[in-house]
């Protein structure tokens, strides 16, 4: 389903590119670092990218809440800085962070679901500029890279900064500030599976060293290779007021409307979990009235303040709204008929090899509707002391949210359709059945939590200690409309602390280790009545950092292991056969990961990754969609930096990915897969052009999968072209 609006803005962006004038490309390998000469920046929570060499960061923000040098954080940081992510072509978390160690897509294509040390990230939840982003519902895509700056991939857990997460790590987008220097970029870009898509970035100053903005605005029209709508339209306005000497005012609002669909798959698994791959890739069993609209408004108003020469305090407010719009086909399971017409099994009990002469897909058609509003209120005070021979920067934190969200989902049956002559429907309201109503419900969360973190700095830094802790609890109510029956969760709270240690034997070398905890509240009863306990995650990880070559090569290196506690399954009981659910899970997670960042020369620049993953339960049953064993990824780029070809940059990716389980039983296995990627890109003066080919090698493979029937192939070559003008 085409976005009418979305296709007229995107020929009004398009028909302004002629028109704009646009700012010179200068030859530094960050677009952010000008941004450092702002006088008003306020440094402790904005992050430092004037460091960066090619692919290479030293500073985050998102590690610490606070702007701190990479080499005195305990913590495995991997920072996908705005020249990677250019380079790359990457417009989502899933596309940037396929070259980080140790992680990959889980779950739906699209649906920004990947896995971190072998922990499901979990619906697409993340942070924006430290601060959790509690707008996604439904496992939906929120963050368009329109919008995003750099990407931070802060691994293990660290519930003393961020409360409740998944043990696995934290993704933090860091979103594109409003900038005194007047600059512009208009850039369209056209791609395989229809992609069209064009998007303004304007900054500039309003009052000079007062009040400054930014304004980004996309809009994309495309499709999914099945053929699904691939539809979006983001509007970000940024306004940053400083009426004072150390004061700074921020307000913007992240607006999105996303019209993408996430149930499409093109294959699936038989019984003895054999894919069907002699299906086209772009082959789909879903009527073309699909759609999965999505709007998200999300208010942010930021308070900087410095108190003292050493002490600065912050204040965020964030409202976010959103509302899902769902229909689609869910495949409930696919028959394999005989020549008589009469069903002889299903993907569960029937194989391949098997005689059979037709598969049907069985369907209903079911139309979600879900939204959630939340409200956060977070405080930071940071400051610097020193204490006899120690000195100290100290983190206080505190925040509270709450949030009200709906879940309403109706359900049709429809008629089974051929995978082999699939036959779509212009009016499939026509051949629906009767509208049930399984689910229709209402709830609210409440949630508050306040802690401490102090860096101590002996024998001028080469010795760092890192401890914290922090007291954080959640709450919830529900309701049952079908039921008229309401319930509530109490208030479970829960203790996390951390502890880290950081020696430098030599200059560029940091060796570390590190403690942490983290927690995540489980709602529910058991079948005895007694209320489930928080999950608790705890991370012990030790490793080597490096910024060496005045900060051209940097990463990190570590072992680590990771225990998750109080894990829910469900199990049949040996003497009745009826499931229940149980609170006697771990899920462990164990291995060696590397990323290292390289720039041996102004030419050439380089980022790889290797991981060696072992993620399992208690039981040895592996984790869904989580690769074991080794993982290979690499991305790098050769720039003509003189003569004729000057401007001219060519590079590309390797991934290389290890098997992993196809559901949550491990009762069956996708396969290792690996995919090359190609780029080039030209910029003379204002004007810049870049091609990106992916999965160069047409490599045919299963990205990912949930169960035997919702499997999902990984995308077939494509490209995406763009051309950009700045001024």
């Amino acid at each position: 389903m085409k976005n009418p609006l979305a296709s007229l803005s995107l020929a009004a962006a398009c028909a302004a590119i002629p028109s704009a004038p646009l700012p010179a490309q200068t030859s530094s390998t960050n677009p952010g670092a000008a941004a450092q000469d702002d006088p008003i920046t306020l440094g402790a929570f904005t992050v430092t990218t004037s460091q960066d060499k090619g692919y290479g960061a030293t500073y985050s923000t998102g590690a610490t809440r606070i702007n701190l040098p990479l080499q005195n954080i305990p913590t495995t940081v991997v920072t996908l800085n705005a020249e990677f992510l250019k380079d790359t072509g990457a417009l989502s978390t899933t596309d940037a962070v396929k070259f980080v160690s140790g992680m990959n897509a889980n779950g739906t294509p699209y649906a920004g679901q990947v896995t971190v040390r072998g922990f499901a990230q979990g619906d697409g939840v993340g942070f924006k500029d430290g601060i959790p982003d509690n707008g996604i519902i439904g496992g939906s895509p929120l963050n368009d890279f329109a919008t995003v700056e750099r990407v931070e991939v802060i691994k293990g857990p660290n519930g003393v900064l961020f409360g409740s997460q998944v043990p696995g790590g934290v993704i933090n987008s860091i979103n594109k500030q409003p900038r005194p220097q007047q600059r512009t970029l208009v850039k369209a870009t056209a791609g395989s599976f229809e992609l069209l898509r064009g998007e303004l970035d304007t900054s500039g100053s309003i009052v000079r060293d007062q009040l400054y903005y930014r304004l980004v605005f996309a809009t994309q029209r495309g499709e999914t290779p099945q053929g699904g709508p691939n539809d979006k339209l983001i509007a970000y306005p940024a306004l940053t007021w400083a009426p004072f000497a150390g004061t700074k005012i921020t307000a913007r609002l992240d607006w999105s409307r996303i019209d993408l669909a996430t149930s499409r798959n093109g294959w699936f698994a038989d019984a003895a979990g054999a894919f069907s791959t002699f299906v086209p890739i772009e082959r789909t069993w879903d009527e073309f009235d699909e759609s999965n609209l999505i709007t998200k408004r999300t208010y942010d108003v930021v308070v900087e303040q410095r108190l003292a020469a050493a002490w600065t305090a912050r204040l965020v407010g964030r409202t976010s709204n959103t509302d899902q719009d769902k229909l689609n086909y869910n495949k409930t399971r696919f028959d394999f008929v005989s020549a008589s017409g009469a069903v002889v099994g299903n993907q569960n009990t029937y194989r391949f090899s098997q005689p059979y002469a037709d598969i049907r897909s069985v369907r209903d058609r079911r139309r979600d509707l879900l939204g959630n509003n939340n409200d956060s209120l977070t405080f930071d005070l940071v400051g610097a002391l020193k204490l006899g021979p120690t000195e100290h920067k100290l983190l206080a934190s505190a925040s509270t949210a709450r949030g009200k969200n709906y879940n309403i989902r109706r359900t049709q049956t429809y008629p089974t359709m051929s995978i082999f002559a699939p036959v779509f429907r212009d009016n499939p309201e026509s051949v629906t059945g009767p509208i049930t109503t399984p689910t229709n419900a209402r709830g609210t969360s409440k949630s508050s939590g306040y802690g401490v973190q102090d860096t101590v700095y002996l024998l001028d830094e080469r010795i760092v200690l890192v401890g914290g802790v922090r007291r954080s609890g959640a709450e919830s109510t529900g309701f049952n409309v079908l039921t008229n029956r309401a319930t509530s969760e109490p208030r479970k709270e829960a203790t996390t602390s951390k502890f880290g240690a950081i020696g430098k034997p030599a200059k560029g070398v940091a060796l570390f280790y590190n403690f942490a905890e983290t927690f995540q509240p489980v709602g529910g009863v058991d079948d005895n009545g007694v209320p489930f306990k928080n999950q608790s995650g705890v991370t012990k990880e030790g490793g080597v950092k490096l910024e060496l070559l005045e900060g051209r090569l940097t990463g990190t290196a570590s072992l680590f292991d990771v225990e998750l506690d109080n894990f829910v399954r469900t199990i049949a009981d040996l003497v009745t056969n009826v499931p229940r659910r149980v609170q006697a899970g771990k899920n462990l997670s164990k291995g060696f990961e590397a990323d290292l960042a390289w720039q041996p020369t102004p030419a050439v620049t380089l980022t790889v990754g290797y991981g060696d993953l072992k993620s399992k339960d208690e039981t040895g049953l592996r984790i869904r969609g989580v690769p074991q064993g080794p993982n290979y990824k690499a991305f790098g780029k050769y720039a003509f930096t003189q003569g004729r070809l000057k401007g001219l940059a060519l590079g590309g990716g390797y991934v290389f990915t290890g098997d992993s389980a196809g559901d949550s039983t491990d009762t069956f296995n996708l396969p290792e897969w690996e995919t090359v990627d190609l780029f080039a890109a030209y910029a003379r003066g204002r004007w810049a052009f870049q091609v990106n080919l992916y999965n160069l090698l047409d490599e045919r493979y299963v990205a990912t999968a949930v169960t035997k029937t919702f499997v999902y192939p990984g995308s077939p070559r494509n490209f995406r072209a763009s051309v950009s003008f700045s001024f």
